[in-house]
């Protein structure tokens, strides 16, 4: 068994804390899938309901968790795919999993005068998912990489200017899908940082800066923070945990005023 920490898909600091174990048996445990759905990740498959539709060995069972959130989540999953080729195997399959979800804790306080004030308080919890790391024994894997929505080559991508992204976003609200659902950021004039998790009726606050190359970092008041980069698609603008040479297409942001 090792015991590894990633480095994070954010730029900024945080880690996913990962346990891999390799399978021992009498048996090779090939296991005749059947199929369901899956999610391709850096040229991954991640197989989240059923297994693959071909002949199949279980090698391991990787271990990723973090805090359940839209910084932790994306960090996990980075991280599958990094297990996946460290064991020298061709997909992941979800096991099981569990989530602390958050919390929420408002309290009361009295000064000297007998005025009252509230303060709220929110808290992200774990998340773990346990995969099992499989090799194709049915031929050689075609790596189909990842799945191309974008139609721009990460070769051709340009990220967007600080000066672009502050015309763009800062002042205004947008829009995403993330690992969590539907999500919202508000950038305020004054650095603030508000954000809404539609999903689960949940929401957040911390700080935002622009980088020089363009990156927008966030740091939230739960300790969590990260940066994204944009580039344009065609009439879409999109959004990216990583820079212009990554391999990884960019998620849809829609924005308002």
């Amino acid at each position: 068994m090792r015991m590894v920490i990633l480095a994070c898909a954010l730029i900024a600091a945080g880690c996913a804390q990962t346990n891999y174990q390799t399978y021992e048996g009498r048996g090779a445990n090939i296991v005749e899938g059947q199929g369901g759905t899956k999610e391709v990740i850096d040229g991954y498959e991640i197989w989240d309901n059923g297994d693959p539709p071909r002949r199949y060995q279980v090698i391991g069972v990787a271990t990723i968790e973090d805090f359940d959130n839209l910084f932790g989540n994306q960090r996990m999953r980075s991280a599958i795919p990094a297990e996946i080729k460290k064991a020298g195997g061709d997909a992941a399959i979800v096991q099981d999993g569990w989530s602390q979800g958050q919390s929420v804790g408002v309290g009361t306080a009295y000064n000297s005068k007998g005025q009252m004030s509230v303060a709220t308080g929110q808290s992200f919890g774990r998340k773990q998912i346990r995969y099992k790391i499989v090799k194709y024994v049915d031929g050689p894997l075609a790596r189909l990489g990842p799945p191309r929505d974008s139609s721009v080559p990460s070769q051709q991508r340009a990220m967007l200017s600080k000066a672009e992204v502050e015309q763009l976003l800062v002042g205004r609200s947008h829009t995403f899908k993330g690992e969590s659902g539907s999500l919202k950021w508000d950038l305020r004039a004054n650095g603030e940082l508000y954000s809404t998790n539609y999903s689960v009726s949940s929401t957040g606050t911390g700080r935002w800066e622009l980088k020089d190359d363009g990156a927008l970092c966030a740091t939230f008041n739960t300790g969590d923070r990260g940066c994204v980069y944009f580039f344009r698609d065609g009439n879409q603008l999109r959004r990216t945990s990583r820079n212009a040479q990554d391999d990884r297409i960019g998620t849809v942001i829609e924005v308002t005023p």
